[in-house]
This record gives structure tokens, C-alpha cells and sequence, in this order.
């Protein structure tokens, strides 16, 4: 891993549920933690499972390993880049003998009502 290719500027966001003015449970996107990261195409860019993903949505980001990161999880957690949301699929937290965090996130995809 070398820092200077870590280039690309990510939001890491968690959600949180609270109560409105109403006392209904509102569930919401909080900013959690900023860094670097190195971006990287993810090969094939189809994974098991999901045979919907075009090419382009799926991103492997290599970040360094810190207490806020550890915290983070595959579920309740998203990554922001540029303003596209990203889903968080899976962590590979055995990267770089554990200097690094490789996270494998996929573009998130609207709902269609």
C-alpha cells in the first residue's frame, strides 16, 4: 500500500434512526469518517448473487487502517464518493497484514416506486 496513491476522497456515512416531532422512527444518513482511499475497478464487476451489476458500479476502496475504521461494518454503513453512493458489500480486513482495509462496495441503485 502506498499512500501516495490514495487519491480519491471518501465520506463514510452510518445510519441512524430517531424519533421526529411525532415520536415516528425516521431512519437517516449521518457523516461518520473522511479519508483517502485508492479506487480501483473491481475485476469481472459481477459478483455472486447479483446478476443486475453493470459495468462501472462495483469499486474496490483500500483505505488505512484506524480505530474509526474498524468500527465500520458491511451493514448500517455506505461510502460517498463524488456524490455517488455506494453500498458496502464486504471488508477485507485481513489486507496489508491489517495496515489496510480493502472494501468492496457496489453504486447503490434507487428504489423504483
Amino acid at each position: 500500500m502506498r499512500i501516495a496513491d490514495m487519491r480519491t476522497g471518501i465520506l463514510i456515512q452510518k445510519a441512524t434512526t430517531t424519533n421526529d416531532e411525532y415520536d415516528n422512527r425516521v431512519s437517516t444518513w449521518v457523516d461518520y469518517f473522511r479519508c483517502w482511499a485508492t479506487a480501483v475497478q473491481a475485476a469481472g464487476d459481477e459478483y455472486e448473487g447479483d446478476a443486475s451489476t453493470r459495468a462501472g458500479e462495483s469499486i474496490n476502496f483500500t483505505v488505512r487502517c484506524c480505530s474509526e475504521m474498524r468500527a465500520v461494518k458491511s451493514q448500517g454503513y455506505r461510502i460517498v464518493v463524488e456524490g455517488q453512493v455506494y453500498d458496502i458489500d464486504y471488508i477485507d480486513r485481513m489486507a496489508d497484514k491489517g495496515k489496510s482495509l480493502k472494501i468492496h462496495a457496489t453504486l447503490h441503485r434507487r428504489k423504483e416506486t
